[in-house]
């Protein structure tokens, strides 16, 4: 099920140093640490819209982000 209006838009760099726009639905927030995270660090869990998926991302490697509906 998918919420729109809770849908944002983030600038993002991976653990390979890609950077891309990524449209995510978020959900949850936590230090921990992962297999692409070794150290703690604050990680956002989401659901990849795009790529249908659940991923996290480290905050530290979001330049920016915005609600969907601005793109």
């Amino acid at each position: 099920m998918r919420f729109p209006e809770q849908e944002v838009m983030i600038d993002y760099t991976n653990y390979r140093g890609i950077r891309s726009m990524r449209r995510i639905q978020p959900l949850k927030l936590e230090f921990i640490s992962n297999d692409y995270h070794p150290d703690k660090t604050w990680l956002l869990t989401a659901v990849d819209v795009d790529k249908g998926e659940v991923r996290t991302y480290d905050l530290s490697e979001i330049r920016t982000w915005f609600p969907a509906e601005q793109r």
